[in-house]
């Protein structure tokens, strides 16, 4: 059971590899090396959530799973929600992606994990609406030069994890009605 959750959190980590290092990618495809200074936070977040996945890694390595949970699934969230306010009005095509928290917690932690995560999620997203709506706390809009939003391009690898972790979790069903 615990070399099974060991292998489940290397997908993950793994598979959340992929997902920020392909939104880095297209980031600097559709933008450059050079960000403009409406754009800069967004590459900074970028970053972050591409050299998490090194710490992620090391306490893998270190086997403190416990921590990683917990300490993952929660900062997931809180860079979703910061995704979300960076990218401005078309940000909230991001709210999707708190079900990859929330579905991995499921998974790897156990369906106790599920309540607490979705009322974190819902909780960090309320408070995003609320300092729009209430504090004008938004981003400017993030235009590629074509004049599409940013985020419905950097939205794609998101979805397409979600739709992996999906898959993934569909063949472990199979598997265990084997």
């Amino acid at each position: 059971m615990v070399q099974s959750r060991l292998a489940l959190w290397r997908i993950f980590i793994l598979g959340r590899s992929v997902v920020t290092g392909t939104f880095l990618l297209l980031l600097l495809v559709m933008n450059g090396l050079l960000p403009t200074a409406a754009l800069r936070p967004l590459y900074l977040l970028a970053l972050i959530q591409f050299a998490t996945n090194g710490f992620y890694l090391y306490l893998w390595r270190q086997r403190d799973i416990r921590f990683l949970g917990l300490l993952s699934f929660v900062l997931e969230i809180v860079l979703i929600s910061v995704l979300i306010l960076l990218l401005g009005t078309d940000g909230f095509i991001f709210v999707l992606a708190y079900l990859w928290p929330i579905i991995m917690g499921g998974w790897l932690i156990g369906r106790r994990a599920i309540p607490p995560l979705t009322l974190l999620a819902i909780c960090a997203y309320s408070t995003l609406i609320y300092l729009v709506q209430h504090h004008g706390l938004a981003s400017p809009r993030l235009l590629l030069p074509t004049g599409i939003p940013q985020a419905l391009v950097l939205c794609l690898p998101y979805l397409a994890f979600v739709s992996l972790l999906v898959w993934l979790l569909t063949r472990e069903m199979e598997r265990s009605e084997r």
